[in-house]
């Protein structure tokens, strides 16, 4: 009886098929993006929602190690197995070899620990980030900035249908100060949860996560616990990006023919910064996203999105948990009618194309609010909240290998993601879902990536970004935490001749630069980076530089 239930529950897989994820920001995300753009993905790989599952990554890799002839270039070869080794654990294990000086320790030259039997397999290792720098703010004297991160992850496959996956690591850091500064202004640290100030200016965090995965049949795949998404093809979000830290969700990604369908359902944190114990708990909040992609070739994606941000705590008492939006198919907006709901709901659309095998286009169109018939009354009304994306990725540069050109522009309208209950903005722990900056704002990224060896990766990006702040104590629409009812331009008639970049206009350049060198053939890297960023508010400008080494630790990305 045990063994035909666990038949039922589990089904019977020959070999490991299900496992965790590939962390955001880890470098095979773009040589992926390489391979979809040259069309050499089986079956058109959904790009636009990551993180990617493991399985995913290994299936693409070894279709790509079964080309044969001159399709792949040769450091694009090389690549492939480098991230076979990282990624494929059946690869792995053939390269184990008794010629070497530790018998129960990286007995696959990769794994500090692995054990692997028919129907099972584990995975440990250790995780550690160290760096230090130095940062020169308005020619003044230089100050230091570090990072000193350990911890440790492991992941489990089990009966080929069940994956595992947890990491902890222990935090001390130091930013550079123009990073430094957005966390003390927002009082919280990017990415991060609870926290601890030291020595003035440095930060003291544990940083978690934690899921289990389940495919009952092969479409179907099961995600719940503790981690964070991001849905798109760009540098940025405006659907949701990975900004904020981890929150618990249940992710449900279903593929037939050639449609995805994917659910996401997220508990969120109301954050109060500096709340009292005798308050109790922070707040909870919910989110829900639906998106249905449809891609007929390797070459075209489009997806339809929906989403909502509720609070449980409303101004006039709470509602509670709101069951019906756990429905993983009826559009919310129907919900929203039947159970009287004004919600902070948006729906949108994606679109990627590939062309040439060596250009794509990419876009989101997110809407958050828009009512035609206030057009006949005046321009610019504030309830018209509309973000927009357009960008291109230019692969091997005027023929040049793995020289890569990256353009994207976003746009979002004064007021987008804002509610008139503050708790069901756009946010998590007091730190935005999409646009790291809020609302009301224009910018531009440039990014160069360059691989002139198969584990030398460089990466430039310059970012140029206006946004409209308040000032006056006028709403001018940058900052979601505050209610939109209380929009003011300003003007005599402040619901209308909105425009985005209204306010305090806020100039901000950045320029990153950054070398990241592979250590042997191991998820482990030597890093140098350098950032220059300047803004008009104060003349504020500073430069800093730092290197160190990262080991199973993805790149912190802060694209503020």
């Amino acid at each position: 009886m045990r063994r035909i239930l666990l038949i039922l529950v589990f089904g019977y897989c020959p070999v490991f098929a299900q496992d965790g994820d590939v962390p955001l920001n880890d470098e095979s995300y773009h040589f992926i993006d390489r391979m979809d753009v040259k069309g050499l993905i089986k079956d058109g790989m959904p790009t636009d929602i990551k993180p990617y599952p493991r399985e995913t990554i290994m299936g693409v890799l070894r279709n790509l190690s079964a080309i044969s002839g001159d399709t792949l270039r040769k450091r694009d070869k090389i690549l492939v197995e480098r991230f076979r080794f990282v990624y494929d654990d059946s690869y792995a294990k053939t390269r184990d070899s008794n010629r070497h000086v530790f018998k129960y320790v990286f007995r696959n030259r990769r794994d500090l620990l692995h054990y692997t039997k028919k129907n099972y397999k584990v995975f440990f290792n250790p995780v550690l980030g160290l760096s230090a720098g130095y940062d020169r703010t308005n020619n003044a004297v230089s100050t230091s900035f570090f990072q000193n991160t350990r911890g440790a992850n492991i992941r489990a496959g089990l009966w080929g249908k069940v994956g595992v996956y947890a990491d902890i690591t222990d935090n001390q850091i130091a930013f550079p100060n123009f990073i430094d500064r957005y966390i003390r202004n927002q009082k919280v640290v990017f990415g991060e949860g609870y926290f601890k100030t030291f020595k003035e200016r440095s930060f003291d965090f544990f940083n978690y996560r934690g899921y289990i995965t389940y495919s009952p049949v092969k479409q179907l795949r099961i995600k719940f616990g503790r981690d964070r998404a991001f849905w798109g093809n760009g540098y940025q979000s405006l659907v949701l990006s990975d900004h904020a830290t981890d929150y618990f969700l249940l992710n449900l990604t279903t593929r037939i023919w050639k449609l995805e369908y994917v659910n996401h359902f997220a508990q969120l944190i109301d954050f109060i910064p500096n709340k009292p114990d005798a308050l109790g708990s922070y707040p909870r909040k919910y989110a829900v996203y639906h998106q249905l992609s449809y891609r007929p070739d390797r070459r075209v994606s489009v997806g339809l999105f929906e989403s909502i941000v509720y609070a449980s705590a409303l101004p006039n008492g709470s509602r509670g948990f709101e069951i019906q939006y756990l429905n993983p198919i009826i559009f919310y907006r129907a919900i929203e009618q039947y159970i009287g709901s004004s919600d902070n709901a948006s729906i949108g659309l994606t679109l990627k194309i590939n062309a040439l095998k060596r250009l794509q286009f990419y876009g989101q169109l997110a809407i958050d609010d828009y009512n035609f018939g206030q057009r006949k009354f005046g321009k610019g009304w504030w309830g018209n909240k509309i973000a927009w994306q357009a960008g291109i990725k230019y692969i091997d540069v005027l023929g040049l290998p793995n020289l890569d050109l990256h353009l994207e522009t976003n746009r979002i309208r004064p007021y987008t993601y804002s509610h008139y209950n503050a708790a069901s903005n756009y946010a998590h722990y007091g730190q935005h879902l999409t646009h790291p900056l809020g609302a009301n704002l224009h910018d531009f990224h440039a990014i160069v990536r360059y691989s002139p060896m198969a584990d030398l990766f460089l990466q430039t990006v310059f970012s140029y970004t206006i946004v409209g702040m308040d000032f006056d104590n006028f709403n001018f629409g940058s900052n979601i935490f505050l209610p939109d009812l209380t929009h003011n331009n300003g003007e005599p008639n402040p619901d209308f001749n909105n425009f985005t970049g209204q306010g305090k206009r806020l100039n901000i350049q950045t320029f990153w630069l950054k070398v990241d060198y592979r250590i042997w053939r191991w998820n482990a890297f030597l890093f140098i980076e350098g950032v220059y960023r300047r803004e008009n508010e104060n003349g504020f400008a500073s430069a800093s530089i730092s290197g160190g080494v990262r080991w199973n630790l993805p790149r912190r990305v802060a694209r503020i």
